[in-house]
């Protein structure tokens, strides 16, 4: 069970952005950047090297970690990013000056005493802009107003931050439901996963589960309890593979991204679109399809990529 708050920020462009219809990438970067303004007090160029990386909202929120020898982490020995970022793509003609757009943060864990550094980032990147020619004034919006869940917790007009403690879980363990016959995913934003080394460009049910319990696996080791135990990991990827897609339609999206540290773009891509799934056990599936529709799977979720939605037919 992993405790988990989401955030959602309801934005209006003050000047033209300059950015793709998806810029989670963009978004990421200039939060990541301010944060770290905010937040460092020792001004280091590595994080991973700093005393203070455990009790820093950049260090905790954007570096990795590895720990050896502590735990018996398996696979899961690199801490994943504790937020996924949530985001769709904008239609062209609505990224234009004093249009509306909303984007939400899903903070894993109990880490609520980093959600006033995150507001003040996300303030700041709208004050400076986000995605091309930001000098010349462009991209920059307004955060107008902030939701904890249902609750608002910061309004541009009253800009006092509200204390917010409410938490959801995300949990295996789940209501007894009928088994459906089919079940509908869309993803909303990039998958990208790999099997057997390659980045796959269709998505088989067994494909799905496999990225779904890696993703599981890793918010329960780091975030959760850690209890992996009455998960039968090699029964359900069997059971999996008897689940027939009988609908498709997928197309390969790329992300572009600039790395400050490689001093390149790069391109995060992966399959949006939609898949029909069939089969006589997909009951036994819901609880982990419900986990990642609400977590988001594969790599780069804290990019916004891995947003799927689900429905049961």
């Amino acid at each position: 069970m992993v405790e988990y708050q989401k955030l959602t920020f309801q934005c209006r462009w003050t000047s033209q952005p300059k950015v793709p219809s998806f810029f989670g990438s963009y978004l990421r970067g200039q939060l990541g950047k301010h944060l770290w303004r905010a937040s460092c007090a020792l001004r280091r160029r590595r994080c991973n090297d700093c005393p203070l990386m455990d009790a820093c909202a950049y260090g905790f929120l954007f570096e990795t970690k590895t720990l050896e020898g502590q735990r018996q982490y398996g696979a899961i020995n690199v801490r994943p990013h504790p937020f996924a970022l949530e985001l769709k793509g904008v239609p062209f003609h609505r990224l234009r000056k004093d249009q509306g757009f909303s984007f939400s943060i899903i903070l894993f864990g109990r880490n609520q005493r980093y959600i006033p550094h995150i507001i003040y980032a996300a303030i700041k990147s709208g004050e400076s802009g986000i995605g091309r020619e930001t000098r010349e004034g462009n991209g920059r919006f307004h955060v107008e107003r902030i939701k904890a869940f249902d609750t608002v917790i910061y309004s541009r007009d009253t800009p006092q931050i509200e204390k917010s403690e409410k938490t959801k879980c995300l949990t295996l363990f789940q209501d007894e439901v009928s088994n459906p016959d089919e079940v509908f995913v869309r993803f909303q934003t990039p998958l990208r996963t790999k099997f057997n080394g390659k980045y796959t460009k269709t998505v088989p049910f067994h494909i799905l589960i496999r990225t779904a319990l890696r993703r599981i696996k890793a918010l329960e080791t780091w975030y959760g309890d850690g209890s992996m135990d009455h998960i039968d990991h090699k029964g359900l990827i069997e059971a999996a593979q008897g689940v027939a897609t009988v609908e498709e339609r997928l197309r390969w999206q790329e992300v572009p991204r600039f790395s400050h540290r490689q001093k390149a773009f790069m391109k995060l891509g992966g399959v949006v679109g939609y898949v029909r799934y069939r089969g006589a056990t997909l009951k036994r599936f819901l609880p982990i399809l419900n986990y990642v529709a609400t977590a988001h799977f594969g790599k780069q979720t804290s990019f916004g990529l891995g947003w799927m939605e689900l429905d049961v037919e």
